[in-house]
């Protein structure tokens, strides 16, 4: 393939990966648990609350503890930086992306030059597979703490790949590797530890380092990561912080006492919609190598690191009692990977027979396809693809109430916490379910039969909600 025609497969599968991602991204309209995190970023730079002490709404999650703080820091800077926009969440997702694309191409790359299991250049097939898991699209559209998970680990086994692979600078690659699995701590907790098993299931799998090797390398990793965050918890707001989440969210969740999604087979089951894809091109490529007797066992010790890899990053889930369908994102680069190693022959032999007039046909759908997706994720922007009439009338609302009020609302609104989320984020409005409070304005859901005492509805155009005001103010 000439150079016109590998940057073609290239835009071939960022364009499809775009075309499932962008126009959803830039849209209006967020999953509440992004949405979350992104007015906890956006509080945190406007001064409300702190970097260990990150502040929701003056009624709801003053003090956020449920997940580390990193991913709001991060985000902090970034509003800090550029203002308040609906975008810049959405900015920070696609970074997130582009930055994990970025660990899939590093170590695809790394195993062409040192396992020699592709030709150069061929990172967009691993990059194209990835695009195809349906929960990749729904993450990255709606800034998941896994995404940014996802960058972490998949640069700490990058770095640990390189170091066991080289002997000059395994000190320094070995520590931003422990740097790269704090961060994943400080995003997520535990969920990214697997990354310190790189060590251990590289020498398993390829023998190509020494078992002490492996096990000075597992050690350095552990007594760096040890030693950081050591000094992280000397300092007593990040202790008391991070104690707090370990308390309410990890002991809670693993003695299911909270948040308990399902049995164990739900995340498989999941899992095996996600990957059904993947699944069905390996199985077609095993056929293909028996009916034509080639050797998979040419590819057995890079498959095999992959497989485990991706094995130690989801079994922890799938064992949790807690289960929910977007914990296994940060497995999913090496399941596509190993699908990409098995793969490859095949697709290679299929290259060497197209004509140079089928590849100029690819070059011009490529071109094609990337301008349909770019014009089209304009076309779409901020306009709300989800949640229309909960986003029209907090729109409308926002010019009718004054900024930083409370809202009495029914017990339907308040678990409703996408409106929470919605109303501070848009507005600086904060809602309280208090039969007892005394506030201006009282919310309701519009189909709720609710005639609040000492209130007067208001004639508003609304579609989600229904609005009263006091009567004597």
């Amino acid at each position: 393939m000439n150079r016109a025609t590998t940057v073609a497969f290239y835009l071939i599968a960022l364009s499809l990966g775009g075309a499932f991602i962008l126009p959803l991204l830039f849209s209006d309209g967020m999953f509440s648990d992004g949405l979350l995190y992104s007015l906890l970023g956006r509080n945190m730079a406007l001064g409300k609350g702190s970097f260990w002490y990150p502040n929701a709404t003056e009624t709801f999650f003053y003090n956020f503890h449920e997940h580390p703080p990193l991913v709001f820091g991060l985000e902090a800077i970034l509003f800090y930086v550029f203002g308040d926009s609906i975008y810049i969440e959405r900015f920070y997702s696609l970074i997130t992306l582009l930055l994990s694309l970025t660990g899939i191409h590093l170590i695809w790359r790394l195993m062409v030059r040192y396992w020699h299991i592709a030709t150069p250049n061929t990172s967009w097939l691993p990059i194209l597979l990835f695009f195809v898991i349906p929960s990749i699209a729904w993450s990255f559209s709606n800034n998941m703490l896994e995404n940014t998970v996802t960058v972490f680990t998949i640069f700490s086994i990058y770095l640990s790949l390189r170091a066991l692979e080289t002997s000059k600078n395994q000190v320094l690659l070995l520590t931003c590797s422990s740097l790269c699995i704090l961060g994943g701590i400080l995003t997520k907790g535990p969920v990214a530890l697997f990354p310190i098993a790189t060590p251990f299931i590289f020498w398993l799998t390829t023998r190509k380092i020494s078992f002490l090797k492996a096990t000075t390398s597992t050690l350095l990793l552990l007594a760096i990561f040890g030693g950081i965050l050591t000094v992280l918890l000397s300092n007593y707001e990040a202790r008391l912080s991070l104690n707090q989440y370990w308390n309410q969210q990890v002991i809670a969740s693993l003695n299911g006492s909270r948040d308990v999604n399902g049995n164990h087979f739900y995340l498989l089951g999941v899992m095996g919609l996600d990957l059904s894809l993947l699944i069905l091109f390996c199985l077609g490529a095993v056929v293909v190598y028996k009916l034509q007797d080639w050797p998979i066992t040419a590819y057995y010790k890079s498959m095999s690191f992959l497989l485990l890899t991706a094995l130690s990053a989801s079994i922890p889930m799938l064992l949790s009692p807690k289960q929910l369908s977007h914990y296994t994102i940060p497995s999913y680069p090496y399941f596509c990977l190993f699908a990409a190693v098995l793969c490859w022959p095949i697709l290679q032999l299929i290259i060497e027979y197209t004509t140079e007039q089928t590849f100029k046909i690819i070059r011009i759908i490529s071109y094609a396809f990337t301008t349909i997706v770019f014009v089209a994720t304009i076309y779409v922007s901020g306009t709300p693809l989800r949640d229309q009439e909960l986003l029209h009338d907090v729109y409308y609302l926002k010019e009718k109430i004054p900024q930083n009020s409370i809202l009495r609302a029914t017990e339907a609104v308040t678990k409703d916490y996408k409106s929470y989320y919605y109303f501070y984020r848009l507005h600086d409005v904060s809602l309280i379910y208090r039969e007892d409070s005394d506030h201006t304005y009282f919310l309701s859901r519009s189909h709720e039969n609710y005639h609040p005492q000492g209130y007067k509805k208001l004639d508003y155009p609304l579609e989600y909600f229904s609005i009263y005001k006091r009567q004597h103010d």
